[in-house]
């Protein structure tokens, strides 16, 4: 069984020139990123006798398969814009659902993630440029958190524009 495994990543995988770094990185994290969806998904159905899963799941896979068939094309850096921005997009939209509690809630830390991966697989400015605008995001973040009610001590005002300006200044 591991060896057919094995046989069917090393398929899977873009020969190493020493040019096309961006490339494999993009080509390993979208398989794995449909690796974990089927195992989470299949596992969610199984356990939980929920098929709600399926959709999301089917959606990832769908949308790393498009980025990795992008990739083996030849359009790097569009499939990396799409892949950072999609990165993004989860980290923001889950912030701005009904009860969040701002910059506590949704872990403004998580936004370095998209930044380091801008910067490394779009390059020039582009880290710059998502830092700029996770930060204000973070102060819509912000806004919106203070005018949901307050249901743990840590959650006041001062804690979340301290929480915040340590975020963005890290």
């Amino acid at each position: 069984m591991f060896v057919s495994l094995r046989r069917f990543l090393s398929r899977l995988d873009i020969p190493d020139d020493g040019t096309n770094r961006k490339a494999r990185l993009l080509n390993w994290i979208t398989i794995a990123i449909c690796l974990i969806t089927v195992i989470y998904s299949g596992l969610f159905v199984v356990l939980m006798r929920s098929f709600n899963v399926l959709l999301f799941g089917m959606c990832a896979i769908f949308l790393t398969v498009g980025i990795n068939v992008a990739v083996r094309k030849g359009h790097i850096r569009i499939a990396a814009l799409v892949f950072v921005l999609g990165i993004w997009l989860i980290l923001t939209t889950q912030n701005f659902r009904p009860g969040a509690l701002g910059v506590f809630d949704g872990a403004f830390t998580a936004y370095l993630i998209p930044i380091l991966l801008a910067g490394f697989l779009i390059g020039s400015n582009a880290g710059f440029i998502f830092a700029l605008v996770s930060a204000l995001v973070g102060l819509g973040i912000l806004i919106k958190g203070m005018s949901t009610p307050v249901t743990f001590i840590e959650a006041q005002f001062s804690s979340q524009v301290l929480h915040f300006t340590d975020e963005t200044l890290f």
